[in-house]
């Protein structure tokens, strides 16, 4: 069995069969002469001689264009929650795309669609829409900022909120006690954003705390996903998420829960 980022192809047991990449390599050599990587997402670059393309998709498989079937268990990495061509879904898009597709206005499904999410989502009183997870995030520490009044934030290692430079921080070499050099994710990040964000390990509340303890009249928010996407999926404990909250209660710290990628599928 084939598998990477939550995307796996079947083989019978016992089995020898090995895939065809023939199609895919050739696209490939194509399509790095005009695209980094190959790719328009860094995500979907495997390595050379293992990256695929897909060619279609339906319920919970999708084919590459050698014709290769996969288990999509990552769901697109988020929005095909109902699985690929569903048709219910289809049929929403297409009445969409015949009454105009997009417009500069509001219109009155917006007011519907969120006090559907409300309904569901009782925490969310107020809804804004956004265009990507990553600028629902900007907006959101933003937000934080402006209400609070203080600059820093603090997020949790292995993480992700998205490509804003903000964001793409992490621990290199990795200590036990969870220290390490912060190091940016690429090249092009300014460093003196450095000094704006402390990074805390999952599923520890008194590193958090302590955290708290030295710098939180200079903290606006913290930012949380209840599953790391990007990192093994490891789940916060319940009793964790509780202290978290208290502790942001307590310092007057907003909480920002990012569930892009989480969010009515777990």
């Amino acid at each position: 069995m084939l598998c990477h980022a939550g995307v796996s192809a079947p083989t019978p047991p016992g089995s020898s069969m090995k895939r065809s990449m023939k199609r895919s390599n050739q696209h490939f050599r194509r399509a790095v002469r005009k695209l980094p990587l190959g790719v328009a997402s860094n995500f979907r670059y495997w390595g050379e001689g293992r990256t695929i393309y897909a060619a279609r998709g339906k319920g919970a498989h999708l084919w590459d264009i050698d014709g290769n079937e996969y288990i999509d268990y990552r769901l697109a990495y988020g929005p095909a929650i109902l699985g690929y061509c569903d048709p219910r879904v289809d049929a929403a898009a297409r009445e969409g795309i015949e009454i105009g597709g997009v417009f500069a206005l509001a219109t009155e499904r917006e007011l519907s669609v969120a006090q559907r999410i409300s309904r569901m989502v009782p925490a969310a009183e107020l809804i804004r829409f956004s265009t990507s997870g990553t600028e629902a995030v900007m907006c959101a520490l933003r937000v934080a900022r402006a209400h609070t009044g203080r600059d820093s934030y603090i997020m949790v290692e292995g993480g992700y909120h998205g490509l804003c430079d903000a964001f793409q921080w992490g621990i290199e070499d990795l200590e036990e006690d969870g220290g390490g050099m912060v190091r940016p994710y690429g090249e092009g990040v300014p460093q003196p954003l450095r000094q704006l964000f402390h990074l805390v390990p999952l599923n520890d509340a008194d590193r958090l705390e302590s955290v708290l303890q030295q710098h939180g009249d200079e903290i606006g928010a913290l930012l949380i996903e209840p599953i790391l996407g990007n990192c093994c999926s490891i789940e916060a404990g319940h009793q964790y998420m509780s202290d978290v909250r208290e502790l942001c209660n307590r310092y007057g710290v907003v909480m920002i829960v990012d569930e892009v990628k989480t969010g009515f599928r777990v």
